[in-house]
């Protein structure tokens, strides 16, 4: 390897290690480092200019489903004429994906994929321990956030971590050295983190989580019901004799409560926006807009709102989403954008799910887990109001797709040669939306 390619390509490994540390800290800064990997790689394939190991037989059926649910979107961009708010929608989306294809045109060996997951690790780590302490000694909040985000994103982030290390704690070649302590001790972080955050949709899937493990995991009949039996009294157990538990939980059904009822009154009248604009929906970002311009917000939104968190548009007040990923996409793209939502996410939990079977290793498990996480949390939450904790699903996404190539897949498979220009159009692609969002400010 020529000293510019080696130099090229630490670089690029420094970045990514970069963006682990980082984005926790400074999303932006995080944000950064990532671009300047993904700039990196195009420098190295214009200087290279040859075609490139791509083994598409391996990576087209977890490629797919992102490019079906990209270019449906672009599609439905396009139907809305390009219009400011939709593009600049859209651009944030490709910018969020950023992360996963650095990974996968980067496709790192082993050993730099244990290194990038390592340091991810720590990242996450800091910025538990950092919750915890900032709950405990310095933030008066009844909940606690993460070093730069607020209490929605940290829950997201951990919803991303708990299946991974119960499942790696699993590991018969983790489990029986000193790295049991050490990943126990990060689980206990995480639990504790998910307490003090108190989102009761973390606190269901978390216990949604253990009992998919347990039917999945455990073999014998005897040893699940046991162990349901145990989780189902804890669980009891904490609720009738903690008291902030007691109160969150008994708040859900409370249909005085400010949250339980905004969440259903903004699922409601977004529903309503979808009703009267059923075909193509009101346009990608044009959510808030809409409900104001139509009058779609109903006295009891507005009135729940003026306690509540919400946008003004004028002295309007409006919900900034519906608290719900099918609703959003139904209300903002129509019929055709919740079926592309709907499509993508069956289709990627069945590629994760077929892994599994395949594959029977607890890495998998723990990826089909946090994916179905992050599609229930969008009962209750638009996944796509916090692109931070989307963006940082696909780097994971990304990285255990090329784990599962490189420990399975690689050594066995007839490589394919993919030519530099297929993977230069990736990068034209994206600046051709960056064009079009800034010609769509003065032009549509």
């Amino acid at each position: 390897m020529k000293k510019y390619e080696l130099f090229i390509n630490k670089s690029i490994l420094f970045c990514i290690i970069m963006f682990c540390i980082t984005f926790f800290i400074k999303e932006d800064l995080g944000n950064i480092f990532i671009r300047i990997a993904f700039l990196l790689e195009l420098i190295q394939l214009i200087r290279e200019k040859q075609k490139k190991e791509f083994n598409w037989n391996y990576f087209k059926r977890y490629i797919n489903p992102i490019l079906f649910f990209i270019l449906g979107i672009f599609l439905m961009v396009t139907l809305d004429m390009f219009k400011y708010e939709s593009i600049s929608m859209f651009e944030s989306i490709i910018k969020m994906i950023i992360p996963f294809v650095v990974i996968l045109i980067k496709r790192p060996s082993l050993k730099e994929l244990y290194l990038i997951v390592r340091v991810l690790i720590i990242g996450l780590f800091i910025n538990n321990i950092y919750a915890i302490y900032n709950y405990m000694f310095i933030n008066s909040s009844s909940r606690a956030m993460g070093i730069s985000e607020g209490v929605l994103y940290l829950a997201g982030l951990l919803l991303l971590q708990f299946p991974f290390y119960l499942c790696i704690l699993m590991d018969k070649k983790i489990i029986n050295n000193k790295l049991k302590y050490i990943f126990g001790v990060i689980l206990l972080v995480v639990l504790i983190s998910i307490y003090i955050n108190s989102s009761r949709m973390t606190w269901c899937l978390i216990a949604f989580d253990m009992l998919v493990f347990i039917l999945l995991v455990v073999q014998t009949w005897k040893k699940k019901i046991l162990l349901f039996m145990v989780i189902l009294l804890s669980l009891s157990f904490i609720y009738n004799y903690n008291e902030h538990v007691y109160h969150k939980i008994n708040d859900a059904f409370d249909m005085e409560s400010t949250s339980t009822k905004g969440h259903y009154y903004y699922a409601r009248d977004g529903l309503n926006l979808f009703y009267d604009n059923k075909l193509l929906g009101v346009g990608l970002n044009n959510f808030k807009e809409s409900m104001v311009k139509g009058n779609y917000v109903s006295i009891e939104a507005e009135n729940n709102l003026k306690k509540d968190l919400h946008n003004k548009i004028g002295d309007k007040y409006v919900m900034p989403h519906a608290h719900n990923d099918i609703i959003m996409f139904l209300s903002e793209m129509g019929v055709l954008g919740g079926a592309i939502y709907i499509i993508f996410n069956i289709t990627l939990v069945k590629v994760l799910f077929n892994d599994w079977i395949k594959y029977k290793n607890y890495i998998s498990l723990a990826m089909l887990m946090v994916t179905i996480n992050i599609i229930l949390r969008g009962i209750t939450d638009y996944n796509f109001a916090l692109m931070g904790v989307v963006s940082v699903y696909f780097f994971i996404l990304s990285v255990y797709i090329c784990y599962i190539y490189r420990k399975y897949v690689y050594n066995e498979s007839i490589i394919d040669k993919v030519s530099y220009k297929y993977l230069l159009s990736i990068y034209g692609f994206i600046i051709s939306v960056i064009l079009l969002r800034i010609l769509s400010k003065h032009i549509f």
